[in-house]
């Protein structure tokens, strides 16, 4: 079990887990993973909009500064923006300081290496050893900050560039009170919309606060009210996206990553564990095929790079096209997706019906499962109702995922057996 990496970057609450100790292990480690690695001592750094940014970021640069490490410092941006420029720089990586869609209490970092990709589990365990050791590296020359300002308009450019043009529509967005907020609204305007965003404070003490991709069911009633054709929901980094179609349709990532895959004619994609088999077997009508990896984007761009795909997506709306970015971009996405959304009518996949519940843990249950083989259970539902059933624990929170996925109008009894029988582990 890591000690600081979880799912997505390392993450927790702000004066709990996320706090300055942790803060200046990360910059002497990471200086010393720069340093090992001979990668180039110049790194990006950004961050979403919540109150803790500044606390966090001042004491990761103050770390990283005195390693004698240069910060480009970019100020608040979608984590899609840090992926892109990463890629266009010589640059020994970037630090994404976020919580993504979770609640304002809670931040994190994101990792990027200089291949624009967040860390491999290796690395991130390379990392981690690095930030346990008393580190002493001396340096004549201090780093310094330079400003990232600049840079942002690259992003900027690279999503009116992608050949999609607005012209005569009306498009709603919900900026979840994140990143989104400076950058989604200006881009949808220069490619010809008509557009409202909503949700676009900077503070940071209501991100993600029933607003965004988590909770997109709202956006309906104001589309309706102003007539859009569209709307875009972002979550905290703008990593994440759900869209809301005219008829007040919802689509989530299985739903999002079908229509690229019509789109663009992929032989395959790439989902996780929690990927709807509905959106498996609609592929397989199309002769594409799913492969799934465990939950987590990083997981999932991996086995799109072994297998030589291009499209990858997890449920909750992280979507990765390696055509444009390489990591999920909320931003760039809803760009490249929402024209064909708008000028297609789809046969959208039949989804099987799905419950999950989280089931919250002491630390010391979390122990107890780390190691534990959940197989008997597995094997006692699919025989039984032929539910596809998955049980992990949260790599974010201290919390056990519970879902069960079946054709059968009875799931929510199963999935109150299923949860009894876990429980009664719990309990032994």
């Amino acid at each position: 079990m890591k000690q600081y990496f979880g799912t997505d970057g390392i993450r927790g609450v702000v004066g709990e887990k996320i706090n300055a100790d942790l803060c200046k292990k990360l910059a002497y480690g990471f200086a010393k993973y720069l340093t090992v690695n001979h990668l180039p001592r110049v790194l990006f750094l950004g961050t979403d909009t919540r109150q803790s940014k500044d606390f966090v970021a001042t004491t990761i640069v103050s770390g990283l500064l005195d390693s004698g490490i240069d910060v480009i410092f970019l100020g608040i941006i979608p984590t899609g923006m840090m992926s892109y420029l990463i890629q266009n720089h010589q640059v020994g990586g970037g630090l994404m300081i976020t919580a993504s869609h979770n609640p304002a209490n809670m931040n994190g970092i994101k990792v990027f290496g200089p291949n624009a990709h967040k860390l491999s589990v290796e690395q991130e365990d390379e990392l981690e050893n690095y930030m346990n050791q008393n580190f002493s590296m001396s340096h004549d020359r201090k780093g310094k900050i330079i400003n990232g300002k600049p840079y942002q308009r690259e992003y900027l450019q690279a999503n009116l560039q992608l050949g999609v043009r607005y012209d005569g529509y009306r498009i709603l967005l919900d900026c979840a009170n994140g990143s989104a907020g400076l950058y989604a609204k200006k881009i949808f305007s220069a490619l010809g919309a008509a557009v409202k965003s909503l949700h676009t404070h900077t503070h940071g003490v209501d991100i993600n606060e029933n607003c965004g991709a988590v909770y997109p069911e709202h956006l309906y009633e104001q589309m309706k009210k102003g007539h859009y054709d569209i709307a875009f929901a972002y979550d905290g980094d703008a990593d994440r996206l759900v869209v809301v179609l005219k008829n007040g349709r919802i689509l989530d990532g299985d739903d999002l990553v079908y229509a690229f895959a019509q789109k663009d004619g992929v032989r395959g994609v790439v989902g996780t564990i929690m990927t709807n088999q509905g959106l498996a077997d609609s592929l397989d009508r199309c002769d594409s095929q799913l492969y799934r990896t465990q939950v987590g984007d990083r997981y999932v761009l991996d086995a799109m790079e072994k297998l030589g795909y291009t499209l990858g997506a997890e449920s909750s709306g992280h979507i990765c096209n390696l055509q444009y970015n390489t990591t999920c971009d909320g931003i760039m996405n809803s760009v490249y997706i929402g024209r064909y959304l708008l000028e297609n009518t789809i046969d959208w996949p039949e989804k099987y019906p799905m419950c999950t519940k989280n089931i919250d843990l002491s630390m010391n249950q979390m122990k107890q499962l780390q190691n534990y083989s959940f197989q008997d259970i597995l094997d006692d539902f699919a025989k039984k109702y032929h539910a596809r059933v998955v049980l992990r624990l949260s790599g974010t929170e201290p919390k056990l995922r519970v879902m069960i996925e079946e054709k059968d109008k009875d799931i929510k009894e199963h999935l109150a057996e299923l949860i009894e029988k876990v429980e009664s582990i719990l309990q032994a």
